[in-house]
């Protein structure tokens, strides 16, 4: 859901994403959970190398051994894109 106060239906809302802490919403992996807690916040960067392979992402930087997401965005103008509407929530 994007709406704020949506019902989460899978993972968690993402209204007001942009720059916010990973994993402190409700819905959120335990994967992503642990990589907030070891510092990852959710910028242009560390958004657009999430977008493009997420299980690649979240263990090379946090040591986490299992994120369910699958590849979500293929191509940099996409993820540029889905970023930029993000980023108006």
């Amino acid at each position: 859901p994007i709406d704020a106060g949506a019902a989460r239906k899978l993972g968690p809302n993402l209204n007001k994403i942009f720059g916010a802490q990973a994993g402190t919403r409700k819905g959120s992996s335990h994967g992503m959970e642990e990589a907030g807690k070891n510092g990852l916040d959710w910028d242009e960067d560390n958004l657009s190398e999430f977008l493009k392979n997420p299980r690649d992402f979240i263990p090379s930087r946090f040591g986490i051994r299992h994120t369910p997401m699958k590849r979500l965005v293929g191509s940099k103008k996409d993820r540029d894109d889905v970023i930029a509407y993000l980023k108006t929530l």
